[in-house]
């Protein structure tokens, strides 16, 4: 799917188990608080919501994640995320602009920002897209603006424990009333800073 559709999917692959050293701590995770998940049995979910009935028989998926990707993407977008990212071996900066289109009534706009890894071997596997950390932390930032009005903000955040040049973000303005992603943006890589 992500050959298909490119950088207009952000895909975030969760890692919900204790025993799982990779993703961040599923007791902070807003996402895994969400769905009910039984372990090993892998899900979908679009826009923070809408989880995805898995077929049966893999050979089927791709056409169920076609349909499904093809549902969000017909959904109306209220809001502009534009982003780029910058980090060394210590820190990480993501700079962000946002810009509320439209606010349907009723809604409670929130900024959240996850930083992804790239490239992260166990055993035989290697892991894409994995959860590090939510910045500045898994409550969001709210968005108090009037429609048309842009936030400019700069979100920090540690990179120890991370290798820098395979690391990504995913920004997503989400309606906290109803879990409805608004819109979301991918940071694809991280401008590597010069060290100090």
């Amino acid at each position: 799917m992500k050959s298909r559709f490119g950088d207009t999917i952000a895909v975030v692959c969760w890692h919900p188990f204790a025993s799982d050293t990779f993703s961040i701590n599923p007791g902070d995770s807003i996402r895994l608080a969400r769905f009910p998940h039984v372990q090993g049995e892998p899900y979908l979910a679009m826009d923070g919501y809408y989880r995805v009935a898995m077929p049966g028989q893999p050979a089927d998926y791709y056409q169920t994640f076609l349909n499904a990707i093809s549902r969000a993407r017909s959904l109306p977008s209220y809001a502009s995320v534009v982003a780029t990212g910058e980090a060394d071996s210590t820190s990480g900066r993501v700079f962000v602009q946002v810009t509320l289109d439209e606010i349907p009534p009723g809604s409670r706009p929130t900024l959240y920002c996850l930083v992804l890894e790239d490239s992260l071997a166990a055993g035989p596997a290697t892991f894409n897209h994995v959860p590090r950390a939510f910045v500045p932390g898994p409550e969001g930032i709210p968005l108090a603006l009037a429609r048309r009005d842009t936030l400019f903000d700069t979100l920090e955040f540690s990179t120890a424990g991370t290798r820098p040049e395979n690391l990504s973000a995913v920004l997503f303005v989400e309606d906290a009333t109803s879990d409805t992603v608004m819109q979301a943006y991918l940071v694809r890589r991280f401008t590597l800073r010069e060290e100090q």
